[in-house]
């Protein structure tokens, strides 16, 4: 398991997966806009979702 999964509590809908092709990890966020998050590495991509997760917190709680 990659760190990034980790954050799928605080981030209703998230997606993560590593491309082959690209040798990229990937994370797409379901939301108003949707978003498509590319990083180099897992620890990457959990700092680009960390504000997200944020977010995505304080919308749940109202």
């Amino acid at each position: 398991m990659n760190p990034a999964a980790g954050l799928k509590p605080w981030i209703p809908g998230l997606q993560v997966w590593y491309g082959l092709y690209t040798r990229s990890w990937w994370a797409f966020v379901p939301g108003r806009p949707d978003r498509l998050i590319e990083a180099a590495s897992p620890e990457h991509l959990v700092q680009r979702l960390l504000p997200l997760a944020g977010r995505q917190a304080m919308r749940s709680r109202w």
